[in-house]
C-alpha cells in the first residue's frame, strides 16, 4: 500500500509534464528545469520504491523468523506434549503394574495369614490335645479287682464275704474316695429287671491313695443260705452270687470320675472262687 505512493506521484508527474512542456516550449532554459524536475522527481519516487521495498522485505524476512519461530515453538510445544502424554501413559501403566503388583502382594498377605490363622488353629487344637494327653497321663486311675471269696460258716456265725481290691493304676494319688457296695444272690442269668441297685450310705472312704497303692474292701451277704443255695449258687443253677458297687474319687486336678463294677461270683474246677465281669455293667471315667 504504501510502495504505491511513489508510483502515483510519479505518474501524476509524468502526465502533466507535456503540459508544462508545451507551456515552456518557447522558453528552452524553462523547459530543461522541468525536465530536469521530472526526472528528480521520478528518480525521488523510484529511491522512495526501493527504500519502501526494502522495508517491506525486511518486515517479511522478520515476519518469516517469527513464523519460523513459532513453528519451532510449536513443534518444541507439540514434542513435549507428546512427551508428557508418553510419560503420563508410562505412569498410568507404572501404577497399573504397581496395583497389579499391591493387589498380588495382598492376595499373597492373605495367603499367608490365612496359613498362620491355621497355623494357629492348629497349634491350639494340639496345645489342647497336648494337654488333654497329659492329663490323662497324669491323673489317677482306680481300678477294681477281686481278692477272695471267703464261704459262709454256720458254726462261726460267718456270712458269705467277698474283699473287692480298690487299687490306683495312674501315676499320680487319688483323693477323696469313696466305695459304694453290695453283694446279694439274684437271678442267673441276670434279667433287665435284676435289682442291682445298692445304698450309698453303706460305704467306705479313704482320703489318699498314692499310685499303684491299693486297699480293700469287704462286702457281706445280708443272710445266710440254705444247703440246697449254696449249691446252686456254686452251679450257677438258677440263682448267682453277685458283687456290685461304684467307686468315685477326684484326681490331682480336683476332677471327679468314677469306676463301677459288676461282677459274678463263680468257681474253678479245682473248687477256687473266680470273678466273672457282667457285660455292660462296669464302666469306669
Amino acid at each position: 500500500m504504501i510502495s504505491r505512493v511513489p508510483r502515483a506521484l510519479a505518474l501524476l508527474l509524468l502526465l502533466t509534464a507535456p503540459s508544462a512542456t508545451l507551456w515552456c516550449r518557447d522558453d528552452p532554459d524553462a523547459q530543461l528545469t522541468v525536465e530536469k524536475e521530472s526526472l528528480q522527481a521520478m528518480q525521488s519516487a523510484s529511491d522512495e520504491t526501493v527504500r519502501l521495498d526494502t522495508w517491506l522485505i525486511r518486515l517479511g524476512i522478520a515476519q518469516s523468523l517469527v513464523f519460523l519461530l513459532q513453528l519451532a515453538a510449536f513443534i518444541y510445544q507439540g514434542r513435549k506434549l507428546r512427551e508428557t502424554v508418553e510419560t503420563a501413559r508410562n505412569q498410568a501403566q507404572d501404577m497399573r503394574q504397581s496395583i497389579e503388583h499391591s493387589a498380588r502382594g495382598a492376595s499373597a498377605m492373605e495367603t499367608v495369614a490365612s496359613a498362620l490363622l491355621i497355623n494357629t488353629q492348629t497349634a491350639t487344637q494340639l496345645l489342647t490335645l497336648q494337654k488333654e494327653v497329659f492329663r490323662k497321663q497324669l491323673r489317677a486311675y482306680i481300678s477294681v479287682q477281686f481278692q477272695g471269696h471267703i464261704p459262709e460258716n454256720r458254726d462261726q456265725n460267718n456270712r458269705h464275704e467277698v474283699r473287692v481290691n480298690i487299687k490306683n493304676v495312674g501315676h499320680t494319688p487319688a483323693h477323696t474316695i469313696t466305695v459304694s457296695g453290695r453283694l446279694r444272690v439274684l437271678p442267673y442269668p441276670p434279667t433287665p429287671e435284676t435289682d442291682f441297685s445298692f445304698a450309698t450310705e453303706l460305704n467306705e472312704s479313704r482320703g489318699h491313695l498314692a499310685p499303684q497303692d491299693s486297699f480293700y474292701v469287704r462286702r457281706w451277704l445280708e443272710g445266710f443260705l440254705s444247703p440246697d443255695e449254696n449249691a446252686a449258687v456254686k452251679e450257677q443253677n438258677g440263682i448267682g452270687l453277685y458283687v456290685f458297687g461304684k467307686v468315685t474319687y477326684k484326681d490331682i486336678f480336683d476332677e471327679s470320675w468314677y469306676t463301677d463294677f459288676c461282677c459274678l461270683i463263680t468257681w474253678d474246677s479245682n473248687g477256687n472262687a473266680i470273678w466273672r465281669s457282667l457285660p455292660g455293667r462296669n464302666g469306669a471315667t
